[in-house]
């Protein structure tokens, strides 16, 4: 036997159970040995690996970088080098290997560059995450800051522009012209509002409340501003847990996914709210979850893994702000709960927010609570059914406070 083969069989016994993948090639760059892991690694069998190119199982745009670095590193002996590399799968997914390798063509038993490599895809994909993060949370505390200091400032406008209408009367000129400024304030501590909820430094009251009734509440108002184009459907479950969030936001947060509902169905199209309990995961308790759906044109990729960035806006010719979805993101993640967004080109979009409970459902099922109403479970609604029923609670939701979030 030779040495080279001894070598080789050595090589194969110690390598067997290791993870990462080691290779030995020859001047050219040609594979002479391989670690079983390859198979693994790049979805290839070592017997399909051995003798071929290197580079084969390169990304193309990573290939003249690496094939540079192994040039150097041949012409010279004992060196070595770090480097980091994508590679294609048999199945064309894109992983990243991080490498080291070492000249050993002078070596009788080796005669090759030995590299070993490590796929760091998760781990990239990880700390991208926590750069995000970070960057996410320091972006969120200046706009918070700024928000509290810009607040007292509109604080002082609109408490002024509310002194100097004591003293005029409606037919008054001037008095327009500062129910002009008081509007414009309060338009502006809306947008203050969104940015403490993106920072998620607002200060909320959370209180115990049935989501279904918060949406029945709300139908008469979502009317107007999404149009006679959108049509909008429900589904509520019938034995639905209370939540324990502040009344005023969570109606903030229906109204945005609603708004951008509108904004995909430019053609008309139906919106959908539908509730449901989550029956719990081993030993997780059980959660109450609202689907909020369109049939609109959808997302792609890009665009949806950027929904929730601040100041992010596909609507910059409509002047978008680019904080409805930041704030509702950062108003559920305040109150306990989680978002995710489910959306494909042309096939509509879903919002799937989830709530733990704070209580058991209602025993006689909902709507049993109030006076005079007669149970939806499900349908489209409309607004001859609105006036039918009568609430036992009021509700912070009103047609004001709809065109002021709206504005």
């Amino acid at each position: 036997m030779t040495v080279r083969r001894q070598a080789e069989e050595r090589f194969s016994l110690l390598t067997e159970h290791v993870r990462d993948v080691v290779l030995v090639l020859d001047v050219h760059g040609r594979i002479t040995f391989t670690s079983a892991s390859v198979d693994e690694a790049t979805g290839y069998s070592r017997e399909v690996v051995q003798d071929s190119d290197l580079m084969d199982l390169v990304h193309p745009e990573d290939r003249a970088e690496l094939r540079r670095q192994l040039t150097e590193l041949a012409e010279n002996p004992d060196e070595m080098m770090w480097t980091r590399c994508r590679i294609l799968t048999r199945t064309g997914e894109e992983r990243h290997l991080e490498s080291i390798a070492c000249n050993r063509l002078a070596h009788p038993g080796v005669e090759g560059i030995v590299m070993v490599s490590r796929d760091v895809t998760s781990r990239l994909a990880l700390e991208g995450h926590l750069r995000e993060a970070a960057k996410m949370e320091a972006v969120g505390r200046l706009a918070a800051g700024v928000a509290h200091d810009f607040n007292n400032l509109l604080t002082v406008i609109r408490a002024q522009a509310d002194l100097l209408m004591i003293d005029l009367d409606p037919p008054d000129p001037i008095r327009e012209e500062i129910e002009l400024i008081a509007s414009t304030a309060s338009k502006a501590a809306n947008l203050t509002a969104q940015l403490l909820a993106f920072g998620r430094e607002q200060v909320l009251r959370p209180q115990l409340v049935n989501l279904n009734e918060i949406i029945e509440d709300m139908l008469p108002f979502l009317k107007k501003p999404l149009g006679s184009h959108v049509q909008i459907e429900t589904s509520f479950s019938p034995r639905l847990s209370p939540i324990k969030i502040d009344k005023g936001h969570l109606e903030q947060v229906i109204l945005n996914l609603a708004l951008n509902a509108r904004d995909a169905l430019p053609s008309g199209g139906s919106l959908r709210l539908e509730t449901e309990m989550v029956a719990p995961k081993e030993e997780a308790a059980p959660t109450v979850r609202l689907h909020v759906s369109d049939d609109g044109i959808g997302m792609d990729a890009k665009t949806r893994d950027r929904i929730f960035e601040p100041f992010f806006t596909t609507k910059v010719e409509r002047g978008g702000t680019g904080l409805g979805l930041a704030s509702s993101y950062g108003i559920v993640l305040q109150s306990g709960g989680t978002m995710e967004v489910a959306s494909e080109v042309g096939q509509g979009t879903t919002f799937i927010l989830e709530f733990p409970r704070r209580g058991r459902g209602c025993p006689g099922g909902y709507g049993a609570d109030r006076v005079g109403a007669e149970p939806r479970r499900s349908g489209t609604y409309t607004s001859s059914w609105w006036w039918k029923t009568t609430p036992t609670c009021g509700t912070s939701w009103n047609a004001r406070s709809c065109e002021t979030a709206i504005a």
